[in-house]
């Protein structure tokens, strides 16, 4: 549970997680999103597992592409 962790934080966020994950819940990012200071953009994979930087390597390269942009 990283949540104390994540307190802190209040840079843009880019929560990425598949919807068919069989290690983690959608649960998890939502706490971390309700704990972080700063904002938050969610990106939820339907039908991907555990390692969406490899089974939906474009969406999720797109969506940092988006995040960057917001961060300049």
């Amino acid at each position: 549970n990283v949540e104390a962790e994540v307190a802190g934080i209040s840079a843009p966020l880019l929560l990425v997680q598949g919807s068919a994950d069989q290690y983690g819940t959608l649960a998890q990012i939502d706490a971390i999103a309700g704990a972080v200071g700063g904002p938050v953009t969610r990106l939820v994979l339907e039908g991907c597992r555990h390692v969406p930087h490899l089974e939906r390597e474009a969406e999720v390269v797109a969506a940092i592409a988006d995040l960057c942009k917001i961060v300049q």
